[in-house]
Order: structure tokens, then C-alpha cells, then sequence
């Protein structure tokens, strides 16, 4: 997912997780824009971590989404069960409110009309720890993806080669910088970087270490 701003180049966000049945991680860059701005600024809220809900939210696209979200979350006590049933409806209103918002700064701003959203965190109905996928534009989102790992962007490396271990922060900072490295050699140089923020979930709660440069 892009943010473009005038003629500069877009900027993306580095989104890898990893989930297993006891033990899951997320990582994001910082680098990003908010709608308000048309210059690059950071670091960017793109993953929030929630407590209370043992969970952890992240998104790639318009960053402003992920805060709107964090919101409805704290309003509404969510979950994540009740997230990843209820994120499919509500995603293309939410898209298409930013996009009109961006629209609509003086100047305009030009943004994705497309946002990825993961959640991360404790099922009950799974009893386990479970990782949920969507990608959504104005008109439509796609199904939950369950999938346990997902490293993006995807430059078709097989992640498992490059992490290791790949729930340790050396293995992913290690996965972060060659997903920049391949950024910057496609014509994105600066779009990815700042610090990984590192969330590292159990059933009995959420750390995080955002110290790493990228």
C-alpha cells in the first residue's frame, strides 16, 4: 500500500508478523505521512497495542485508519473475535471516508484507495493466539485470511530463510532491513525505515521494543 504526495516518491510500510499458538510477533516501520501533511514525518502510528484486549492492530495504507480504529476499539471494548467478524463490513466505510478526508486538505493529498489491516492477538473461540488478514478499498474487503505469517511487502523471498528464528527481534530487524533494501533499489529510496516496534504477544500480555534502526 502507497501514499503518494505530489511528485515524491510513495511511501510504504514494512508489516511482518508471525503467529504460533502461544507466542506471536509484529513488526512495522515508522516512516509515514499523516492526511494532514504532505511531507514525510514520523514515527508513525502504524500498530497499536491494546492491553486490556491483548491485542495489537496494524495497517498498511492511509495510517490514519489504524487510529480510527484504536477508537471504535477503546469505545467498544473489541475484541478479537468480535474484530475479525465485524472488520469485513466496516473496512470499505472507513476507506472511503479517508479517501474523501484527503481529498479534501487544501492542498489535496493524494492517498491509497486500498488499506491491509492485521489483528493480532488472544481468541477465546480459537483458545489459542490467532493473527487475522483484510485488504479493503471503497467498494469491497476481502475475507478474513487466518494465515499464521505474513511478511509484507513481498519481494518472493521465503521469509524462513532470512528470520531463523523467526520470532526473535534479530531474525525480523534482519527480514525489515531487506525488505527496505529492496524498496530502495526499486525507485523507493527513504519511503521505508525509522525504527522497527517489535510486539510480542502471549496469553499474558503484550511487550514491545521499538529501540532497533532499521
Amino acid at each position: 500500500a502507497t501514499r503518494r504526495t505530489g511528485c515524491q516518491n510513495p511511501i510504504m510500510t514494512i508489516l511482518n508478523y508471525v503467529c504460533t499458538p502461544k507466542r506471536a510477533v509484529l513488526a512495522v516501520d515508522t516512516a509515514g505521512t499523516p492526511l494532514t501533511s504532505t511531507a514525510q514525518s514520523g514515527p508513525a502510528s502504524k500498530a497499536i497495542a491494546f492491553g486490556a484486549q491483548n491485542l495489537v492492530i496494524a495497517s498498511r495504507g492511509p495510517i490514519d485508519v489504524v487510529a480510527a480504529l484504536a477508537t471504535s476499539i477503546h469505545a467498544h471494548t473489541l475484541h478479537f473475535d468480535s474484530l475479525a467478524k465485524d472488520l469485513q463490513q466496516g473496512l470499505p466505510l472507513a476507506v472511503g471516508h479517508f479517501v474523501s478526508l484527503a481529498a479534501a486538505q487544501n492542498p489535496p493529498v493524494q492517498t491509497p484507495s486500498e488499506v491491509e489491516i492485521v489483528i493480532l492477538g488472544w481468541s477465546v473461540e480459537r483458545g489459542r493466539l490467532a493473527a487475522c488478514y483484510f485488504k479493503s478499498d471503497e467498494a469491497a474487503c476481502s475475507a478474513p485470511d487466518f494465515s499464521d505469517h505474513k511478511h509484507l511487502p513481498n519481494d518472493g523471498l521465503d521469509f524462513r530463510s532470512v528470520l531463523g528464528d523467526p520470532t526473535s527481534k534479530p531474525g525480523m530487524l534482519k527480514m525489515m532491513q531487506r525488505q527496505k533494501g529492496w524498496a530502495d533499489s526499486h525507485g523507493h529510496q527513504g519511503t521505508m525505515g525509522g525504527n522497527m516496534i517489535h510486539f510480542e504477544l502471549t496469553k499474558g500480555g503484550i511487550s514491545i521494543d521499538g529501540s532497533a534502526r532499521i
